[in-house]
């Protein structure tokens, strides 16, 4: 990972920058893309099944529906992709919002917004305009706050990306400001997840929640007609796109294709267009479709071992220390990524910890871990609920074999249960009624979302229900220190806490990333919380 995603992601460095006023986009290709062509389809592979809730505010959620609502939705910024963008980096661009500005107490962000946003002439909104009153309707609505506050809506899932704001003042139509209670240093950053979009205020009023309709200010808004559950998804260009000149094709369509050989075949015959192969997939698109591009990067996101720290067995901390102890993660990263992923801690981002003072910090210790199970009272055995969320892939289903093995050895007796289907495992996994399972991990926007979004004791998706009042305070102490270099090692010292101290996180590995794309496939670049493939930005040679 290149300097610039710790810096980005740590504290408000980019705002000096931010501050500059943004540039009018194009009305034509720019010069690097002065050949490109309109039109055409983009097809992509949907591998998660058909999208089924489009508001991000409610519990259990998870993919694919964030492919949808990123290619409809804008928020008040982005993160900036391109050829000189490598995978990792998280740089600070305007979207709906052309300027911004936090103090430097990061108490207080304002927003400017651009002009001629507007939303797609679709009902029941009619292509009006966005205005600072559809950012503070948002806003409350995702965070529960102001007109929200007290209407007994659950939880909103990622109201801890706006923790402590206590108000929004909209001083004239173009103008947002939020306030926070306390130094809120993950703002910019939040300001550009897909998980905190502009959206308009009619489908609630209509529907009273944002489930099952989508018209937002992105470049290509849902077509329910000419879509059908179960085969395919269709998004057709919004002709009231605020970046002019985008995008380029007139149609994306989502494929479902679940299975990972079918999809690959879907690949071969150029059935689909952009491809995000397996681990186990990756180096055989390599050899077999050669006319292919395929990109490679450590994936930040890692492979996580959630464990249920709130009951027995696992309310033992010796039970714990003997778990991470008995993990052998060189043969998870041998085994899945071909020796090319890492080694990582839970809750960190890869630049928190170098990969030696990693290795230095986690141990492979079997007989340490078989005397502590001992202690704790095992040493026959203890047998340990493996929770799997209806029918896992092929590598899913890998991972938890090898994690069984490796258990094996020192006394743990996985015993893998298999819900009939994901909706039930989703309800044990936010109930917390699981001993281990693992998920790769969701991060959004920020360091903060994998440390607080998953170990803070009152995050809705705190799947461990950890409840350790001195690591929320660390927590806590990261999120309110504006210094970059500072704020660093707040995390350092709250995962260090987290990984080593208590062993209420753990982490298998960081495993590759794979993106192949077709040869007539131009202006894709992947970058790794990208969920929109970048799509008003690809054009197609054919």
């Amino acid at each position: 990972m290149r300097a610039r995603l710790l810096l980005s992601v740590f504290g408000l460095l980019l705002v000096t920058i931010a501050c500059t006023p943004a540039t009018t986009p194009p009305a034509a290709p720019a010069a690097a893309d002065a050949q490109a062509k309109y039109g055409g389809i983009l097809n992509l592979r949907l591998a998660n099944g058909d999208f089924f809730d489009f508001d991000m505010s409610y519990t259990a959620k998870s993919q694919p529906n964030p492919k949808a609502t990123s290619l409809a939705y804008n928020g008040l910024l982005g993160f900036k992709h391109g050829p000189d963008i490598a995978y990792g980096d998280l740089i600070l661009v305007p979207q709906i919002a052309e300027r911004w500005q936090a103090s430097p107490d990061a108490r207080t962000f304002t927003f400017t917004l651009r002009k001629g946003v507007k939303f797609a002439d679709l009902p029941p909104v009619g292509g009006r305009a966005v205005t600072a009153a559809d950012v503070k309707w948002s806003l409350e609505y995702w965070s529960r706050t102001g007109e929200f506050k007290g209407k007994g809506l659950p939880v909103g899932l990622f109201d801890y990306m706006l923790e402590g704001l206590t108000r929004i003042d909209t001083p004239d139509p173009a103008t947002v400001t939020l306030s926070f209670d306390k130094p809120f240093a993950p703002m910019l950053n939040y300001a550009a997840t897909v998980n905190l979009p502009v959206v308009p205020r009619e489908i609630y009023e209509q529907d009273k929640h944002l489930k099952n309709r989508l018209v937002g200010t992105g470049p290509f808004q849902l077509d329910q007609a000419s879509s059908q559950i179960g085969a395919r998804w269709v998004f057709k260009k919004n002709p009231n796109y605020w970046d002019q000149g985008h995008p380029y094709v007139d149609e994306i369509r989502y494929l479902v294709l679940q299975d990972d050989t079918t999809a690959l075949a879907a690949f071969k015959t150029k059935q689909i267009d952009i491809f995000s192969p397996t681990e186990a997939q990756g180096e055989q698109v390599k050899r077999e479709v050669t006319e292919a591009t395929v990109l490679t990067n450590v994936a930040p996101a890692p492979q996580t071992l959630y464990i249920g720290v709130s009951h027995p067995p696992f309310n033992d901390v010796r039970l714990r220390r003997a778990l991470s102890l008995a993990i052998d993660r060189n043969e998870f990263v041998s085994t899945f990524s071909g020796g090319k992923g890492g080694w990582a801690m839970a809750g960190a981002f890869p630049d928190t910890w170098s990969q030696a003072e990693i290795r230095g910090l986690l141990q492979y210790d079997p007989q340490q871990a078989r005397s502590l199970l001992a202690e704790a009272g095992y040493s026959n055995g203890l047998d340990v609920d493996f929770l799997m969320r209806g029918q896992p892939d092929l590598i899913t289903r890998s991972q938890a074999e090898l994690l069984q093995a490796q258990l094996k050895k020192v006394g743990f007796n996985l015993k893998i249960r298999i819900t009939p289907d994901k909706a039930a495992g989703t309800k044990n996994l936010y109930d917390g009624a699981f001993d281990l399972i693992i998920l790769t991990a969701v991060i959004s926007a920020d360091v903060d979302s994998f440390l607080y979004g998953r170990y803070h004791s009152t995050s809705a998706t705190n799947y461990s229900k950890v409840n350790d009042p001195k690591l929320d305070q660390m927590i806590e102490a990261q999120r309110r220190e504006a210094d970059p270099a500072k704020r660093r090692e707040l995390v350092r010292q709250a995962t260090r806490y987290l990984n080593i101290d208590t062993t209420l996180g753990l982490v298998l590995y960081n495993g590759m990333a794979y993106d192949a794309y077709q040869p007539y496939v131009k202006n894709f670049y992947p970058r790794w919380d990208l969920e929109d493939v970048g799509a008003a930005d690809i054009w197609l040679a054919k």
